[in-house]
């Protein structure tokens, strides 16, 4: 294997790496706050159910007239939506960082 092979190999693999990682980052911290989404959700629209209710309580009425999974509603459909923002946020990020880094390194060098 040559010497540019092997660093295209590197760095699609890091571009895939990047991708994968972010993309779940991006999908752990949806999910982390989908339960205050939905309660959101509900709030906007005005449901006669839980509209008079603050946030925890309305999460323990959601909890108690639906269940708990009903706090999750659309998270799915949040996934498909978050899973490509924030793999090609995250790279766009860590590919700029490489370059600066090696940038910076390579002014330093120079002025030497």
């Amino acid at each position: 294997m040559t010497a540019v092979a092997a660093t295209q190999n590197k760095n699609a693999d890091f571009i895939l790496k990047s991708m994968v990682a972010g993309g779940i980052a991006g999908m752990c911290s949806k999910t982390a706050v989908a339960p205050l989404d939905r309660i959101k959700i509900l709030f906007q629209a005005h449901n006669s159910l839980y509209s008079h209710l603050g946030v925890f309580s309305g999460i323990r009425a959601v909890i108690k007239h639906e269940s708990l999974t009903a706090l999750y509603k659309g998270n799915g459909a949040q996934m498909v939506r978050v899973f490509p923002y924030a793999a090609t946020q995250f790279t766009a990020f860590e590919m700029y960082s490489q370059y600066k880094k090696v940038s910076v390194l390579t002014m330093d060098f120079m002025s030497l």
